[in-house]
């Protein structure tokens, strides 16, 4: 995010410029704050005049609902950057990775069919992620369909198990180990009644990691529990269904995670809270976590240079279950009354530190919303060489720091 923050949606830099990245308020720049909801209608067009402080590579995304399958058209100035399809049930819609450059434009948001209800406008910086292949392989496909459509991210091309698959699965291979903390699947998925994730330990055996109970279209489902999930190959094992399933597109987001991968690796806490050092790097996202005040720092220092283009700080305020039931950290977890800042700084190959990256968790606000309490990444403005990775945390209360990772993203594509 560079050396500026995020901003809310009435933070105005200049001119009732918005400032990207950051939330657009949900009925355009004339908005009171009161306003919460954007009816929109066919044909309804709503533009907001942004300022970009660096050039840079951004994703729009809604958040809201779709009284019917709707689409909408973004634009900047007079160019076309997506056509968004929004079906019924989705809960949020984001645009294909687009570029600004540096200073003033305008974001237009049209509605070409359908009717939406839009809850939240946020524009963030687009993923910096290499490419990794993937073979995606299904116990079955029904007539005239594909494991193709699993990743072309249209709509209308869907994947669905033959009729007589009592467990159908769908299995993703990679050509190199990574790891794996979410996944978001789209399409009709109200048939899901059971599933699980697994990771293939041997040529014909499969370990499940995590059980589910329903896959909500559109929605990220966390998988980590107390353990760091990795693996060349992942399935997604459907055990219970009452219909039928139409699945257009299961996003992944493999990574490598230097804080686990790099054995030599230490860490060092400005403040000591009774747990060791490594409790922060171990995979355990249900450990009691590193109880921390403001202005406290830690340091990861890798035994060598490793590429980085993400840093996840993973923190709540609530106890923590001495049985660790095996829950995922969820916003439920963290006072709706908190404020944090949290400042990272990466020490560069000659031996400088440089910050990269801040973030505000306000109280109340859209930041709360869903993950973004607990779970807080950063994405770097570029891909950089780190010895060495430093998170400043600043609360207004206390806060339980339960993993810090510092990781290289990869963008999947499926092979021919």
């Amino acid at each position: 995010m560079g050396d500026y923050l995020r901003n809310n949606s009435l933070n105005f830099l200049d001119t009732n410029k918005y400032a990207l990245p950051g939330y657009l308020p949900p009925a355009g720049f004339s908005a009171q704050e009161s306003e919460t909801l954007l009816y929109i209608t066919p044909g309804s067009s709503y533009s907001y005049p942004t300022y970009t402080p660096i050039s840079n590579n951004f994703v729009l995304t809604l958040t809201g609902t779709a009284s019917e399958p709707s689409c909408l058209q973004i634009q900047s100035e007079n160019h076309l950057i997506d056509n968004l399809f929004w079906d019924t049930g989705q809960n949020t819609v984001s645009t294909e990775s687009f570029y600004l450059n540096r200073g003033y434009a305008g974001l237009t948001i049209k509605l070409m069919s359908g009717y939406v209800n839009v809850t939240d406008i946020y524009v963030d910086i687009a993923p910096l992620c290499a490419k990794c292949s993937a073979n995606i392989m299904a116990s079955s496909v029904e007539n005239g369909k594909s494991t193709l459509s699993l990743r072309n991210k249209n709509k209308d091309a869907v994947w669905s198990p033959a009729p007589g698959d009592a467990a159908p699965w769908i299995e993703f291979q990679f050509a190199h180990l990574l790891y794996l903390d979410h996944f978001t699947v789209t399409g009709e998925t109200s048939q899901v009644k059971g599933f699980e994730i697994q990771t293939r330990t041997s040529e014909d055996r499969w370990s499940t990691v995590y059980h589910g109970t329903e896959i909500i279209s559109c929605q990220a489902i966390y998988i980590q529990g107390t353990k760091s999930i990795k693996g060349t190959c992942f399935r997604i094992l459907f055990t219970k269904l009452t219909g039928p399933i139409e699945i257009s597109e299961i996003k992944l987001s493999p990574y490598i995670n230097w804080a686990r991968e790099d054995t030599g690796v230490s860490v060092q806490l400005s403040k000591e809270s009774g747990i060791s050092p490594d409790t922060i790097i171990n995979g355990d996202r249900i450990n009691p976590g590193w109880i921390t005040v403001g202005g406290q720092t830690a340091v990861l220092t890798f035994s060598s240079p490793h590429t980085i283009d993400t840093v996840t700080v993973i923190g709540i305020q609530e106890s923590v279950q001495e049985e660790k039931t095996g829950v995922i950290p969820d916003s439920d977890m963290t006072s709706a009354f908190v404020q944090r800042q949290y400042t990272l700084s990466y020490l560069n190959t000659s031996g400088k530190w440089v910050r990269s990256a801040s973030y505000v968790t306000m109280p109340d606000g859209p930041d709360t919303q869903s993950q973004r309490k607990v779970i807080n990444r950063f994405v770097l403005e570029k891909t950089v060489t780190a010895a060495a990775i430093q998170a400043e945390v600043g609360t207004s209360y206390w806060t339980r720091v339960i993993e810090l990772e510092a990781s290289e993203s990869y963008e999947l594509y499926e092979t021919t």
